[in-house]
């Protein structure tokens, strides 16, 4: 996080700034990104985690397209996100889905 001072005639102003990368984004819009999203948990929009990231499909462009997920519950279940539908967290290294575990499972769940 950067400290900015500034100075407005005798008042002192300190802002507290975080970097622009910290903010959620797309996750298909990150190019080239880092590895440790491969250990990156899944959140739904509520900030419940619901899986784990197994695998990050990237084109050859570098940028993602595809993210496997393993879903946290009964069974072996997984499911397949498209990267232009989440987000990427880089501060908290998580994805953000908003589509809640249920509908995953009943989506994308195998046994």
């Amino acid at each position: 996080m950067k400290i900015r001072h500034f100075t407005a005639g005798s008042v002192a102003l300190l802002l507290l700034a975080a970097p622009a990368s910290a903010v959620p984004t797309t996750l298909a819009s990150i190019a080239s990104p880092p590895a440790s999203i491969a250990n990156a948990n899944v959140r739904d929009t509520n900030g419940r985690i619901i899986g784990a990231v197994q695998r990050v499909d990237i084109s050859p462009q570098g940028t993602p397209t595809k993210v496997a997920v393993a879903l946290l519950g009964p069974g072996e279940k997984m499911a397949v996100l498209n990267a232009g539908q989440v987000k990427y967290d880089p501060v908290r290294n998580e994805i953000i889905t908003d589509s809640a575990r249920p509908q995953l499972h009943l989506l994308y769940g195998q046994n």
